[in-house]
């Protein structure tokens, strides 16, 4: 199979799957694509930096897995999904799962595509990308560079993209004050390195998740 076609079977999973976690919950399938959006941006810098080493088809099949990384959604009951106000304690714990149910769906069929780096970028930003820097993430724990670093982009990009958005129980925040927490989670929520990163391409951000 060509290089192309393997691109193409890519972005048609991806499509795929975009389209029904649109289906499932319309909020999330667009910021979902957004956040495929400012993970490319973020990359860049960070290749421009020398942060990161990429073969050209390693920063598409990134950018295509990034979209991703809500897919595990699907399997969230829609009254709690779509609940408008804060969760108990109860809902928190089953929303929490969309880390695993799309991390436990991937490795389920891995096996058909062994060491393949699309599967392997894209179970790691689905599992881990609400870890934390400080360790009080989920699901696992982690801290630090224990958090693959896709996880921990994605995360940022997430926390921006949600920030700044409208949804049915907030209004969307200024970019700056997103901004200003972004700054006050660098060592805690946020890996501080791509805090330094957000700060040069902040202005990015914005226009793309204006779209």
């Amino acid at each position: 199979m060509s290089m192309q076609s393997v691109m193409n079977m890519q972005q048609f999973i991806v499509g795929i799957m975009t389209s029904l976690i649109t289906r499932k919950d319309g909020f999330t399938g667009i910021h979902s694509m957004r956040v495929g959006r400012l993970m490319q941006i973020l990359m860049q810098e960070m290749l421009v930096q020398k942060i990161f080493f990429l073969e050209p088809e390693d920063q598409n099949i990134i950018i295509l897995g990034s979209q991703l990384f809500d897919m595990g959604k699907i399997g969230v009951p829609d009254e709690v999904l779509s609940k408008v106000g804060k969760y108990t304690d109860e809902e928190f714990t089953v929303m929490k799962n969309h880390t695993l149910f799309a991390a436990e769906a991937i490795q389920n069929f891995s096996y058909l595509l062994p060491n393949n780096n699309f599967v392997m970028y894209t179970y790691h930003m689905c599992r881990s990308h609400h870890e934390r820097w400080d360790g009080r993430g989920y699901p696992d724990g982690l801290a630090g560079e224990n958090i693959p670093i896709l996880a921990r982009m994605v995360g940022l990009c997430d926390v921006y993209d949600a920030l700044v958005s409208e949804r049915p129980y907030k209004k969307p925040m200024s970019h700056g004050h997103a901004c200003d927490i972004i700054q006050e989670g660098r060592g805690t929520q946020f890996d501080p390195m791509l805090v330094d990163i957000f700060n040069r391409v902040h202005m990015q951000f914005q226009m793309a998740s204006k779209n």
